[in-house]
């Protein structure tokens, strides 16, 4: 007990680290060692398997021979609607029958899923699946190979998604090869997924093979490298977990699946997913400037990507093509939280997530329970931790933000790649690490002497033990990145804490030990979230969870710093030298040089050049109505090329009021314009049908047409439409077509040569303005265009885009 007398100098508590011996330091330096080495380990879950030949096995996947059928479907780009895309349909067509298979063109119009098109519009398209069954020999259900086979205006989609429609076919090949699958295996290559999901929509609502439902195999890309990753499921996870830990290079995780459900992105899969549909999605998605650009070429697809994606494509196939798809093994499934640990998919019910990260927290608790029995902690310096644990985690990510604004100001053309990700980014990664280590040693070295190591460390832990319960309640698939940690954190503090003081090598195996539950997690979560969510531009985010993850590791941390006996520094010292003083404040400089010299690095090594381009967009809109014709982008940034033709002195979005009344579908958001020469193009038609009156209502027949056989065409209206069918298929959701000039709106994909029939129920009799405006893609041929000089490249669709609008009134008959 401490004396009362208030005249003596109060003295400190003493600072005794959880380990603490003669030979610590070297035994710390190994233990950090083996901690690395884990990580390390994991880390090789990252790394697609090396591709196999076309020597391989006539059974087995080749990404070799896969990649021969790459030429004849990815050497341009093949929209929907174009006669790119009607090749690419025949040549698959053709392809799948050499294989043995007789596939049929399924041609339907539909509306898309998506709330929109690209300007607000209801969103329609016709399109061309391509559908094929190999039959199995005792069926007890179907198992569906799902791909789109379209790309977007200027890509080529060597990886999405022609790499994913060759593992098609190279899986149907090595299935062929081999005895025949029990169940049906469908195979479906969509049309139209790009601008809407339209071909999966037509084939669940249309087409009879999707009647009694199965299992969706969905393959797609959103980048051109990187481990095939399987981040989606539908509900029900644990059956199909079951199948997915045969494959022979698993890497999934039910964290990605929960945050990919967060936002907004779609593919095939969730139409599939939506009909009800059992199955899972995989893509990969590291070097993602590639994606959607003239860059997604065969050159830039790696082979191991593509490997790791058709041998797991050929092992799902066989394992569902085998199983009893009726027992109640597959259908009677609850969700599971799962993620890839050195090679295994690592799994439990998602009902339990809470209840373990609720036994998390009471570990944290007992732990500081049994401190504080045994002297080390008190109830003040444990609520010190815990506040001061809100430095690191507010820090992180501001100094993350920081570092890409700083990228931005030195290298403006980085604010146009959209997705948030430099071309050669590896060190740029490695600079947000670098940057978050230092700011959590720096906080860590600052008070650990002030707080004491161990109230330091068990007080901060309190922040992933108590989200990690909000996590397991919210959204139990990703539970698993914070309640792991913790719960290794808490073991391996406990049985440091029932050891003698002096069986100190005991306690440093157990807190070694509870570390590397964090380990094995962080190197992925951090390098997959730098390299596919957001990119170098989200690294906040992963600052902060990479911060928040770390926590569990700063008793080991304390094995960095020297041995305190608890004798204060001499009082004559400057206090910000008393508190920074030792090994702190070397290891974080260390840090921060490090980061720093990665970001210049990163910035000598990427540089924009004829391989990786700087992003530029270019609309080109014509008014037959005015005969004027103008330049738009929407760069943030734009470069000399660009403001030859837009203003660059104005404000974004100066003028752009008229254009977008022209055309709406030009972009979103702030855009700029500059004058253009009017191009002798030929103009989009609206033919009336039929005008007449129903009930009170106006009914409108109309015919769009392009003379110039553009794969886009859109209708616009200034009253509201009650209701409107394209080619006989009705529109709905018609509330939210609306644009600020129109109030109505469609946008509708790959029309029929001959024009296709709209039909508006409109609420009034009065006179309505109709506005038609065709979109083509390329601006070859456009007066004044010149070709992009080399180092500027074609950003993100919807660019490179001609516009064709007209306007006319049509007034009711007498």
């Amino acid at each position: 007990m401490m004396g009362k007398n208030p005249g003596a100098a109060r003295p400190r508590i003493p600072q005794q680290p959880l380990v603490s011996g003669p030979g610590r330091g070297g035994a710390g330096v190994l233990a950090l060692l083996l901690l690395v080495l884990v990580g390390v380990i994991s880390a090789g879950d990252l790394a697609p398997p090396p591709p196999r030949s076309a020597s391989a096995p006539a059974t087995e996947f080749s990404a070799a021979r896969a990649a021969e059928q790459l030429p004849e479907l990815a050497s341009r780009p093949r929209p929907i609607g174009t006669p790119a895309g009607e090749r690419a349909r025949d040549d698959l067509v053709e392809r799948l029958r050499e294989l043995g298979v007789e596939p049929e063109v399924q041609t339907a119009t539909v509306q898309s899923p998506l709330r929109s098109g690209y300007d607000g519009s209801v969103l329609a398209g016709r399109v061309d699946n391509i559908v094929a069954v190999i039959p199995g020999t005792d069926p007890t259900g179907r198992v569906l190979l799902v791909a789109h086979y379209d790309s977007t205006m200027n890509s080529p989609g060597a990886s999405d998604n022609g790499s994913s429609v060759v593992s098609i076919l190279e899986t149907v090949r090595a299935l062929q090869s081999g005895p025949a699958l029990r169940n049906d295996l469908v195979v479906v290559l969509t049309d139209g997924e790009e601008p809407g999901l339209l071909g999966a929509q037509a084939f669940v609502r249309e087409h009879p093979l999707a009647r009694d439902g199965g299992i969706v195999l969905n393959f797609d890309a959103g980048g051109s490298h990187g481990p095939s990753t399987m981040f989606e499921t539908s509900a029900g996870s644990s059956c199909l977990i079951d199948a997915y830990t045969a494959v022979p290079h698993p890497f999934a995780d039910s964290a990605t699946a929960t945050f990919y459900g967060m936002t907004s992105h779609n593919t095939d899969f969730t139409v599939f997913s939506g009909a009800g549909f059992a199955g899972m999605n995989s893509g990969f998605f590291r070097d993602s400037t590639d994606y959607h650009t003239p860059q997604d070429s065969i050159a830039n697809l790696s082979p191991a990507s593509l490997q790791h994606h058709g041998a797991n494509m050929l092992s799902l196939a066989r394992t569902f093509g085998a199983a009893d798809l009726r027992s109640e093994r597959m259908t009677q499934c609850d969700d599971s939280v799962f993620f890839t640990a050195f090679g295994t998919v690592v799994r439990h019910p998602a009902d339990a997530a809470l209840p373990l990260a609720v036994l998390g927290l009471l570990g944290i608790a007992a732990v500081l329970a049994m401190a504080r029995r045994r002297g080390l902690i008190t109830m003040p310096r444990m609520i010190a931790g815990f506040g001061a644990a809100l430095v690191p985690l507010v820090l992180a990510p501001l100094a993350a933000f920081g570092l890409w604004q700083a990228l931005l100001a030195l290298r403006p053309g980085y604010a146009d790649l959209v997705l948030g990700d430099p071309y050669r980014a590896e060190l740029y990664r490695l600079a947000v690490i670098a940057l978050t280590a230092s700011v959590l040693v720096g906080w860590y070295a600052a008070l650990r002497q002030r707080i004491g190591p161990f109230a330091l460390a068990q007080g901060a832990l309190l922040w992933p033990a108590l989200l990690g319960v909000i996590l397991a309640w919210a959204a139990p698939g990703a539970s698993f990145l914070l309640v792991i940690p913790v719960i290794g954190a808490a073991l391996g503090t406990a049985g440091a804490l029932v050891m003698p003081p002096s069986g100190w090598r005991g306690r440093l195996v157990a807190i070694t030990l509870g570390a590397a539950f964090t380990v094995f997690l962080l190197p992925q979560l951090v390098w997959e979230l730098l390299a596919s969510s957001g990119g170098i531009a989200a690294g906040a985010m992963v600052a902060f969870l990479m911060a928040l993850l770390a926590l569990p590791l700063l008793p080991v941390l304390e094995l960095a710093f020297p041995e305190r006996t608890g004798t204060p520094a001499p009082s004559d010292r400057p206090r910000w030298r008393r508190i920074m003083a030792g090994r702190g404040t070397v290891l974080t400089a260390v840090l921060l040089v490090l980061s720093g010299s990665l970001t210049g690095a990163g910035l000598v090594v990427d540089r924009f050049d004829a391989d990786h381009p700087r992003p530029a967009h270019l609309h080109y809109v014509l008014d037959a109505d005015s005969s004027t014709a103008t330049w738009v982008s929407r760069d943030r940034q734009p470069s000399d090329w660009t403001c030859r033709y837009v203003d660059c002195g104005a404000d974004a979005d100066s003028g752009s009021s008229a254009v977008r009344s022209q055309a709406p579908w030009v972009a979103d958001g702030a855009i700029r314009t500059g004058t253009a020469e009017p191009a002798r193009l030929e103009v989009p038609e609206v033919i009336v049908l039929d005008d007449r009156e129903e009930d009170g209502h106006r009914v409108l027949e109309v015919l769009l047409r392009s003379p110039r056989g553009a794969p886009v065409v859109s209708l616009y209206a200034d009253r509201p439409v009650l209701e409107a069918t394209v080619t006989g298929v009705p529109l709905t959701d018609l509330s939210a077509s609306g644009q600020p000039t129109w109030a109505f709106g469609l946008e509708l994909h790959a029309p029929p040569p001959e024009g296709a029939v709209v039909t508006l129920r409109l609420a009034s009799t009065d006179p309505v303005r109709l506005r038609i405006v065709d979109h083509s893609y390329g601006l070859a041929g456009i007066p004044g265009f010149t070709a992009r000089p080399e180092g500027i490249g074609i950003a993100l669709a919807p660019s490179d885009v001609v516009s064709v609008g007209r306007t006319l009134t049509v007034s009711p008959h007498p």
